[in-house]
């Protein structure tokens, strides 16, 4: 005997409730259905924003399942409603009307903590500037970020300390050869060390902003408010 179960109208997350804990990278289910229209888009977002890295679904859909790959760590810890947004194309009555409907889901509060986070990764971007910003839980702790070119190639390592959780560098693009980098693509791993003998954290996280240089090398800018040191090894 087999089973059938109807898809209901609307959209409906399928796999998160309300009071559920979230952290690290997680699938975020919702069932779309509807009767009157073509499915268009899927979006999802969290406290009315759109989530970091979290890409949009579009046309054409083969299932009424559809899933959303989401990293935590780009949220900020605590409270964050979840909630999904389909966009539909209907037949027109009339020539006023937009052929477009959208409807939410019902919204999800869920609860998001991670140890090092990154809601406002790439604080300033242009072509020859870039900040990078990590956060951690932890205070009084070491830190490295490795950085890592478009083919996952090492180029070097900033470091230093925070006592108040806050982990930042800047530079302009250039390798500690002294070579310009014409990387579309950078990622990093960012190390936390709470104290010595403890495990040290660790975040993969990608940089996915394209880079148009300019200049013919980085340049590391210290960040003393932050009581950083920028060493690459």
């Amino acid at each position: 005997m087999g089973f059938y179960r109807v898809v209901r109208n609307g959209i409906h997350l399928f796999s998160v409730t309300n009071g559920m804990n979230l952290s690290g990278k997680v699938t975020i289910a919702v069932e779309v259905g509807s009767d009157l229209g073509a499915l268009q888009t899927v979006t999802l977002s969290a406290n009315g924003q759109d989530i970091p890295e979290t890409q949009s679904l579009y046309s054409p859909f083969t299932s009424p399942h559809l899933y959303f790959e989401v990293d935590t760590a780009s949220l900020n810890n605590g409270g964050q409603t979840l909630q999904a947004r389909a966009t539909f194309l209907v037949p027109q009555t009339n020539t006023f009307d937009s052929p477009y409907v959208s409807v939410s889901s019902i919204p999800a509060t869920v609860n998001v903590f991670n140890d090092i986070l990154y809601p406002n990764w790439v604080t300033e971007f242009s072509e020859d500037l870039l900040i990078v910003t990590v956060s951690t839980v932890h205070l009084n702790s070491t830190w490295e970020v490795d950085v890592y070119g478009s083919a996952q190639d090492y180029i070097g390592t900033f470091s230093g300390t925070t006592t108040g959780g806050l982990i930042d560098f800047a530079w302009n693009l250039l390798d500690p050869q002294g070579v310009k980098r014409n990387d579309e693509t950078f990622y990093t791993v960012t190390t936390v060390t709470l104290r010595p003998g403890r495990r040290p954290l660790r975040l993969p996280h990608r940089l996915p902003h394209r880079i148009r240089l300019r200049e013919n090398r980085w340049i590391i800018i210290p960040m003393k408010e932050c009581g950083m040191s920028h060493d690459w090894t």
